[in-house]
């Protein structure tokens, strides 16, 4: 099993088919590093007696205070009434938003979210993006996002490692990482929305566009570009 090393104080994705070589990777990675959040896959733990309070706790040598969970909570939007509730009585989108909270009120320099936008709409991605984007500059963590939605990974993450039979096939920044198009085609890795609509413009109305992460700046390009 290969060991990826991380780059510091950026946000790294890793993407893989296989989601157990994922998962083998980062519990790989985890112990061999102390200062790195525990990993919580939401398929262990949903049908189990365990309350969020418990989880929230899970990992860590003394009980953190009610305050502290409660702040933990209210970061991912959730109401602190939920600390009494059984993790298998959330729905999913909770469920997430609680996996997050665990991870966070670790507070090690480096944090692993394994697939956090499950059951997540549109607006909690994007609170979660701020939220990601605040650790990493006010706080210099190490963020890790292990998912295949490529639309959120695209917005969020600084560099990209994608793993294929225990191995890594390819490391490298997320402006680099999207123009592979044979190792996309590959691995059948979808282009973001984004990249797709860009190129289709780029075609049709022989508009010279950037990439661009974010929409609206993109509708500002074209517009600049019509005028």
């Amino acid at each position: 099993m290969e060991v990826i090393d991380f780059g510091k104080h950026r946000i790294n994705a890793i993407i893989s088919t296989k989601q157990l070589e994922k998962n083998l990777m980062l519990d790989t990675y985890s112990s061999l590093n102390k200062n790195v959040s525990s990993i919580y896959k939401m398929e262990d733990i949903h049908n189990t007696h365990v309350t969020v309070k418990d989880l929230l706790n899970s990992n860590s040598r003394r009980t953190h205070s009610l305050k502290r969970c409660k702040d933990a909570l209210i970061m991912m939007n959730l109401s602190e009434d939920l600390l009494e509730r059984e993790l298998k009585t959330l729905s999913t989108s909770e469920l997430s938003k609680v996996i997050i909270a665990s991870t966070l009120i670790q507070n090690k320099s480096i944090l692993i979210f394994n697939n956090p936008t499950i059951g997540l709409n549109h607006k909690d991605k994007n609170n979660f993006i701020k939220l990601i984007r605040m650790l990493k500059n006010r706080y210099n963590k190490t963020i890790i996002i292990s998912s295949n939605d490529v639309d959120f990974l695209y917005r969020i993450c600084d560099y990209f490692y994608y793993v294929d039979d225990d191995k890594l096939v390819y490391e490298g920044s997320k402006e680099d990482f999207f123009t592979k198009l044979d190792l996309m085609k590959k691995y059948k890795i979808s282009l973001p929305k984004i990249l797709k609509f860009i190129n289709k413009v780029r075609i049709k109305k022989k508009i010279r566009l950037i990439q661009r992460i974010e929409i609206n700046d993109l509708i500002k390009d074209i517009y600049r570009n019509k005028n």
